[in-house]
């Protein structure tokens, strides 16, 4: 069974000081795939936005329909 989870890559920065947002797809080995986003490293709980980052309800959901399309 493969699990998926959110992971905000840190390993190196955008140009405008935020860390893209991948998808980590990990079964008999990893995958990670760029969902389009980024955040700071304040402006995210783990495994979604919180309210230091500007529309973070919009985007949230955004992720979860990422999220949930890769389960599907």
């Amino acid at each position: 069974m493969a699990t998926v989870n959110f992971y905000l890559d840190t390993r190196r920065a955008k140009a405008n000081n935020k860390y893209p947002i991948k998808l980590r797809i990990q079964h008999e080995s990893k995958l990670l795939l760029s969902t389009g986003f980024d955040s700071t490293i304040e402006a995210w709980d783990g495994s979604c936005y919180n309210k230091k980052e500007p529309n973070y309800k919009y985007k949230n959901a955004a992720l979860r329909n990422i999220f949930v399309a890769v389960e599907n």
